[in-house]
C-alpha cells in the first residue's frame, strides 16, 4: 500500500512540474478579482514549504512544524528549482519508510491529500485565467 501511495503523490509532484514549466512570470502572479483567491505562485508556495514540511516530520515519525525555504517574490525558475528540490527531499524521506508507523502512514496520506487540494485549486484557478494545462496524462 505505501508503494501505491508515494506513486500518487509522485504523480502530483510531476503534474505541479510541468505546471511550472508552462507558465511565465506574469500568469504566476497573476490574481483573480475576487476575495480570498490566491496567485499561482501562493499555491506553489505553500506545496513547497509542505513537501519540505512533511519530508521532516516523515523521517521524525511526526509533524515538526510548516516552513517554506521559498521566497514567495521569487523568479519563476526559482519557482520550478524549488518545486524540484522539494521532490528530492521528498523522494528521500520515501526511501527512509522501510516499515512506516502509523503516524507515517498517515502523514503520507496528508501529503497527498494537500497535493491534492492545491491540484484541484490550481485547475479552477488555470480555468479562470485561461491558462492551458500542460500536456500530461492525468489532471484530477
Amino acid at each position: 500500500m505505501i508503494t501505491q501511495i508515494q506513486e500518487r503523490v509522485s504523480h502530483k509532484f510531476q503534474l505541479f512540474d510541468s505546471l511550472a514549466e508552462s507558465l511565465d512570470f506574469e500568469q504566476l502572479h497573476t490574481r483573480i478579482d475576487l476575495p480570498k483567491y490566491k496567485t499561482i505562485a501562493e499555491h506553489l508556495w505553500c506545496v513547497v514549504g509542505a513537501r519540505e514540511s512533511y519530508a521532516k516530520a516523515l523521517i521524525a515519525g511526526q509533524w515538526q512544524g510548516f516552513a517554506c525555504s521559498l521566497d514567495e517574490d521569487a523568479s519563476l525558475a526559482i519557482y520550478q528549482k524549488a518545486l524540484k528540490s522539494s521532490t528530492v527531499v521528498c523522494l528521500k524521506a520515501f526511501n527512509q519508510l522501510d516499515t512506516p508507523s502509523q503516524n507515517q502512514l498517515t502523514l503520507l496520506l496528508d501529503l497527498l491529500e494537500h497535493e491534492t487540494v492545491h491540484e484541484a485549486q490550481l485547475i479552477r484557478l488555470c480555468y479562470a485565467l485561461e491558462i492551458p494545462f500542460p500536456d500530461i496524462s492525468r489532471w484530477s
